[in-house]
């Protein structure tokens, strides 16, 4: 099939504009961000407008000869960026059409052009705060100036190459780096490769790391003074009350400054920065847990224990405001707002003086609103930029921002992916974390063969990371969540393991938890789409899903009725986790439980909710669906690990202490006998899944995981 030959410089469609020498396409004037394959594929349509472009064509020109990757996941990855960018959908589709098993075409009326683009447009923007007087004013302008000046001498948007050497080799967790004042030595978190976090320091280049504190409770989070005497960090007292301590940089007498109750349990590759040091090496900026587990920003004089609220926000409102960094001067703090579990910015604000906030708190950053984080910001060694960590392109990376209103993220790409936790020295020595783990989903066998059970083999697996795995209702079939594709999507396969294809692609924000309907045709799931986690239903040929919980509140890990009427979640809508309902038609939610709640499944009979409290570890209890007060029947079930498999059977995963294997129980809940069906030595991911014959149960360990420390000099 023919086609008329089209290479003009400028083309539009729409409210598009496409610079095909530049690779640049802009809306209404303002620049897009659009990756260079989803540009390649946009770049292919437009050359032949009308026209088929094929599957194979787009393939050669994405990935040239001797590459090898998932052609077929990587071209509709692409394709779905390019319909984002372009507001497009593949259902009514008004620019890219899909021709089924053939290829795409580009199916709007275009308008060449040979004159240059406009220059984007500025954004508008609003005030954000109101001025009081002119003590506020003087304030605003004064902060403005800070960032302008700051932003003039900003570093140009190509990162120059970087040479990137490993600090630490030893295996397990290192993370959490901070640097002595001359920057010649690191102290760190590290687990030792046994899930025991201690303080460790280390000088650059060759040699041994060397322990700074001498306690045998988890340590976290040290951060060192600016005048090189002290090291603060963070020590576990109980296991819900927690220290801060300082300990001298040469080693010591330790000496506890405050305290504070557990709020979230963080694994070690998604550790937050707890403290940051003001310039005076006097006080601490501490992130401090609040009664119902929000955590805010404190002042603590290091040598009164006296604590300050640092007064950014509304002390009641629902997000964890945490990762401080004092700028270099003193004069700005940035530190990071999750308003949701994976959703979360940067902000900045003023400090005075005396260390109080000035002014409200702006937006750096904006991965929130698309449920991408921007966490554990470091100063540049001038004080003119931040160095975060976001997931904006799937992997944590390692980002930079200018302070100015309206600045636009770079990566610096010298670092690459799986990276996270920064810190830089005043003489631009940058450390930063960098992680491997891997998930993988394994079947362990229930019913036994000449007396006892096979050993548990690996279902599924990939590089990355695989979990929360559910059988269909006939077992024909596995739902499961993996960041296989580069973000965690929700996947399907067969139940061996094969033909594995992706369900949603969200490219970023994440999804999880699937849930099969009762007829099998449905799932429900978990997705932080919409800037926060709500419960969406999808059907399993694919297609778009469909929100069930708009309100302003999350609404996370779902499970259907036994009826397919009704989809439980978890919601914090009274102030803590319950388990709440909605139609699964649509409607308005109803709330179940009374006294906490989290995970939630009907019984097989669907007289009774077993459900859990707590995300990890905590207590299984029951209670009847007509009513009744809850009994607990089960404790230590981890990491939503349970499953009413019959009516008088409960698979459960239980850990008693940190320091043993896990075990796949069974509960026979007439006679109210537990059997240990099988030991779990390694580190659990969540859920479980019974097939429906009871033959098989499936669980997520982590086989492989642990991070490194490497170093950057000369970070400017």
């Amino acid at each position: 099939m023919g086609h008329a030959e089209f290479s003009p410089k400028i083309v539009r469609f729409g409210a598009f504009a496409v610079d095909l020498t530049s690779a640049e396409l802009r809306k209404h004037g303002s620049l897009l961000r659009l990756q260079e394959q989803p540009f390649k594929i946009l770049q292919a349509l437009l050359e032949q407008p009308g026209a088929i472009v094929s599957r194979e064509e787009l393939v050669r020109r994405l990935w040239p000869g001797g590459t090898f990757v998932d052609f077929e996941r990587g071209l509709n990855a692409a394709v779905t960026r390019l319909r984002q960018a372009l507001n497009d959908s593949a259902e009514s589709p008004r620019y890219v059409e899909t021709v089924a098993r053939r290829g795409y075409r580009f199916i709007a009326s275009i308008e060449p052009e040979a004159e240059a683009l406009p220059a984007p447009v500025p954004p508008v923007r609003r005030p954000s705060w109101v001025m009081a007087g002119a003590a506020s004013v003087l304030i605003v302008a004064t902060l403005t100036g800070v960032w302008w000046v700051r932003s003039r001498s900003a570093p140009a948007l190509a990162d120059r190459a970087l040479t990137v050497v490993p600090l630490t080799s030893e295996p397990g967790f290192a993370v959490c780096p901070t640097a002595s004042p001359d920057g010649n030595q690191i102290a760190y978190e590290w687990d030792q490769g046994r899930r025991e976090p201690r303080i460790f320091v280390k000088l650059v280049g060759p040699g041994e790391p060397v322990r700074l504190t001498r306690g045998n409770a988890e340590e976290f989070c040290p951060a060192w003074s600016p005048d090189g005497k002290y090291v603060a960090f963070v020590r576990a007292m109980t296991e819900t009350k927690r220290g801060i301590f300082l300990v001298p940089a040469l080693g010591g007498a330790e000496r506890k400054v405050g305290e504070f109750n557990r709020g979230i349990l963080y694994y070690p590759e998604f550790r937050p920065r707890l403290m940051s040091w003001t310039p005076d090496a006097g006080h601490l900026i501490t992130a401090i847990p609040n009664e119902e587990g929000f955590s805010r920003l404190f002042v603590i004089a290091t040598d009164t224990g006296e604590r300050t609220l640092l007064a950014t926000s509304d002390p009641n409102a629902h997000y964890w405001d945490r990762d401080p960094a004092v700028s270099p001067d003193g004069k700005l703090l940035v530190f990071s707002r999750e308003r949701g579990y994976g959703a979360s910015d940067l902000l900045v604000i003023g400090l005075s003086a005396d260390r109080r906030a000035i002014g409200e708190a702006r937006r750096l950053t904006s991965e929130a609103d698309a449920g991408r984080y921007a966490e554990t910001a470091a100063w540049t060694s001038d004080g003119h930029e931040v160095v975060y960590c976001s997931n904006r392109e799937g992997s944590p990376r390692i980002w930079r921002i200018g302070l100015q209103p309206g600045a636009v993220p770079r990566q610096v790409r010298s670092v690459g992916p799986d990276s996270f936790l920064p810190v830089i020295s005043k003489q631009g020595r940058l450390v930063y974390a960098h992680g491997y783990w891997d998930d993988n989903i394994w079947r362990q066998e229930l019913t036994p063969h000449s007396g006892k059970l096979n050993a548990p083999e690996n279902l599924i697996s990939s590089t990355a990371q695989d979990s929360s795995a559910q059988y269909s209702p006939d077992g024909t079939h596995i739902a499961f969540q993996s960041a296989r594709s580069g973000y965690y999507e929700v996947w399907i396969c067969g139940s061996e393991g094969e033909r594995c294809r992706q369900l949603t692609s969200y490219n970023g924000p994440m999804s999880g938890t699937p849930r099969w309907s009762p007829d099998g045709r449905s799932i429900a799931f978990d997705s932080a789409a919409a800037g926060k986690f709500d419960v969406y239903v999808v059907n399993v040929e694919g297609g778009s899903p469909r929100r069930l919980t708009p309100g302003p509140e999350e609404a996370e890990v779902p499970s259907w009725s036994r009826d397919g009427d009704w989809i439980y979640f978890s919601s914090r809508k009274t102030g803590r986790h319950e388990v709440w309902k909605v139609p699964s038609a649509g409607g308005t939610p109803v709330q179940v439980t009374r006294n906490g709640g989290f995970t939630a499944f009907e019984s097989a009979d669907g007289h009774y909710l077993y459900y859990t409290k707590d995300d990890l570890k905590t207590q299984l209890w029951r209670s009847a669906l007509d009513g009744g007060s809850e009994i607990e029947i089960a404790s230590n079930v981890i990491v939503r690990g349970f499953v009413p498999a019959a009516p008088d059977k409960i698979f459960y995963l239980q850990q008693e202490k940190p320091d043993r294997p896990a075990t796949l129980n069974l509960l026979d809940l007439p006679t109210g006998k537990t059997t240990s069906i099988a030991v779990l030595s390694k580190t659990l991911e969540l859920g479980l899944s019974v097939s429906p014959d009871l033959r098989y149960a499936l669980y997520a360990q982590i086989d492989n995981q642990g991070s490194t420390l490497m170093l950057v000099d000369e970070f400017h």
